[in-house]
């Protein structure tokens, strides 16, 4: 396992669903909520909306400390000009509280069953454009969305922020 550091970015999706939670509005089959997972029932809902209390309480009070817990791991996105960002696979929950407590940096490992860095540059080389399961064209377009968006335009689309 290798460690590094590196600058969390904000998870605006998961504060999404957290104030979707909050106003009473259904994520449920929500095109722009792709990959929240939807609690069946409020008692699942207070279960995880306590636990992020419960962790955020946690790092406030004692930092970051992945050789306690664990560390948060993920994949690498690397541009071809150099610019990366880290998209936690496990850990999310934490980089999200990490993010919001304005943390310059935290400490992440890669994971055995995953990529530790995906390149740019690569694209012809990444498994669905190579099976021609995706256009290259596309798998760039997701690629760069990681770059160009942060999560603040679905949280626009629902009226939760005021537009600019």
């Amino acid at each position: 396992m290798s460690t590094r550091i590196y600058r969390p970015i904000p998870t605006s999706l998961k504060i999404l669903k957290i104030r979707l939670m909050l106003s009473g509005l259904d994520w449920n089959g929500c095109p722009e909520c792709v990959g929240i997972r939807s609690p069946t029932s409020d008692e699942l809902i207070h279960k995880e909306f306590y636990g992020l209390c419960r962790l955020y309480r946690s790092i406030q009070e004692h930092g970051y400390n992945p050789l306690r817990w664990d560390y948060i791991s993920g994949t690498l996105l690397k541009r071809h000009n150099g610019d990366t960002r880290f998209i936690p696979l496990q850990g999310n929950h934490r980089t999200a509280i990490l993010s919001y407590l304005n943390h310059d940096s935290i400490l992440v490992s890669s994971r055995r069953d995953s990529y530790d860095v995906i390149c740019e540059e690569e694209v012809d080389e990444w498994h669905y454009v190579k099976t021609g399961q995706c256009s290259r064209k596309d798998a760039l377009a997701y690629f760069n969305a990681y770059f160009e968006l942060n999560g603040i335009e679905q949280a626009k689309r629902f009226g939760l922020i005021a537009m600019d």
